[in-house]
């Protein structure tokens, strides 16, 4: 019995020390919550980009007199040069294992030198694959020997208000901060000086500088968005693009290195008063479809001239501009679901987008802006007293269209679209293909008389 007694005591540190072992096993594994998997299966493949745009600077003179100011300046100038570098911090998020990275179109603008920096500290030397300033989404590429993390981006199409969401990025320079929160809302429409953005997910997780280009991650892991910091007086608000238009924006960018917008085939116009009393509908808070064209998705799919779009793939569309903003997110070949008002019953109906035909262009021009075009002719400069002998010749213009409300008139000639010089409709037509995939807006400047002025165009359809 005393040598049992021995044994048993002898044995007491080594069974306490595993028993504390286990308590704090146990501990850790309580507290390895949801949030905690998440992160480990996705923070690898977040990275840090670091963009840098190189200036030439000149240290200035001013000796009081300007003689000498310029003297001085052109005598010393090549001494006086000196480099300034230009940084912006943001995040990404690598999305293939050879090496397509994510993230936001303002992280990597007007930049002439790009670094990405992974969670290991690995740096590498990007190229930029494509960017879409009107979705704000760019692709990077990187080479490694060595194997990359990655994530596929997931889908955003079945988010629940509510539900817990996590952001990891780089804010303030703070590589791999995690933040969590919940989505606060979706199809949320944000307005900055510079423009209007639609769709987004709207969530209480900070989002600050730096985090622009990282992944929003549901509880499971998936990447369900890509943040985005443009709200500057946002305070507990962050927002991100969904992950299923950062689909279409990045297949589009890594196939053709521009994003080959989603064509659906109609023409719309604000809902008034008057016009929804008239079709019933019980407020202003929609559209109406004016046009639909022959052989488009739009008409094929059953939409008709006098429909009320109430939404697109669940987001409402409430005045045109909304309208014209989603748009912009759907590329070549994506499905929308339309929710329309018709003779007092909402129904559904769904379209895959195509390419805009190539042979519309102009007539869709004349169209949208409510023109008559033909070249100029000797003909046409008598009658209108014609200043110029090239250009495209604005015959007519119907009042209650996009042209007449911007001030243009009949005997007004199209000279220029963006930077290409416009002598013919054939140029025109040449111009607008060359554009359409690469610009929301264009503009065109219009000579009348001797006088020129530039009107901006949206090529939304």
């Amino acid at each position: 019995m005393p040598l049992i007694k021995k044994i048993c005591l002898k044995s007491l540190p080594l069974l306490v020390l595993i028993t504390l072992h286990q308590i704090a096993f146990a501990g850790a594994s309580e507290r390895r919550n949801e949030v905690v998997v998440a992160v480990e299966k996705v923070g690898a493949a977040v990275v840090n980009v670091r963009a840098e745009q190189r200036k030439d600077d000149y240290e200035p003179f001013n000796f009081g007199d300007p003689f000498f100011d310029e003297f001085f300046r052109d005598f010393f100038e090549p001494r006086y040069k000196k480099e300034t570098i230009q940084t912006s911090l943001g995040s990404g998020v690598i999305i293939s294992k050879d090496g397509f990275i994510v993230t936001n179109q303002h992280v990597i603008r007007s930049t002439s030198d790009i670094k990405v920096i992974l969670s290991d500290n690995r740096e590498f030397q990007a190229k930029v694959i494509g960017a879409d300033p009107a979705t704000d989404i760019a692709v990077l590429k990187i080479k490694s020997e060595a194997p990359l993390p990655f994530i596929e981006l997931g889908r955003s199409s079945e988010l629940m208000i509510g539900e817990t969401v996590i952001a990891i990025g780089n804010p303030y320079g703070l590589s791999h901060t995690v933040t969590t929160g919940v989505v606060s809302a979706v199809g949320r429409t944000v307005k900055t000086k510079e423009r209007t953005y639609t769709n987004f997910i709207q969530t209480d997780a900070s989002i600050n500088p730096g985090n622009s280009g990282g992944p929003l991650l549901n509880i499971d892991g998936d990447v369900i968005g890509i943040n985005t910091a443009i709200y500057e007086r946002a305070q507990g608000i962050g927002f991100a693009i969904p992950a299923d238009v950062v689909k279409n924006i990045v297949d589009n960018l890594m196939s053709y290195g521009e994003v080959h917008k989603g064509w659906v085939g109609m023409q719309v116009q604000e809902l008034t008063k008057e016009l929804a009393d008239y079709f019933g509908y019980p407020n202003t808070k929609a559209i109406l479809v004016s046009k639909v064209y022959e052989n488009s998705p739009a008409r094929e799919t059953g939409v008709r001239a006098g429909d009320i779009i109430v939404s697109i793939n669940k987001t409402n569309t409430v005045s045109k501009k909304v309208y014209d903003e989603l748009l912009r997110q759907y590329t070549t070949g994506a499905k929308l679901t339309l929710k329309l008002f018709r003779k007092g019953a909402i129904k559904e109906l769904e379209l895959t987008t195509r390419d805009f035909p190539n042979n519309y262009y102009v007539d869709y021009l004349e169209d949208l802006m409510g023109l008559t075009l033909a070249d100029v002719s000797k003909e046409y400069i008598r009658r209108f007293n014609i200043k110029t002998r090239e250009g495209v010749l604005i015959l007519d213009v119907k009042e209650s269209e996009f042209a007449y409300k911007n001030g243009i008139r009949a005997g007004d000639v199209i000279r220029k679209v963006d930077d290409h010089i416009i002598r013919n409709k054939a140029e025109l037509f040449k111009a607008l293909m060359s554009l359409k995939h690469k610009k929301a807006y264009i503009m065109l400047l219009i000579q009348r008389g001797k006088y020129g002025y530039y009107v901006s165009l949206n090529l939304s359809y």
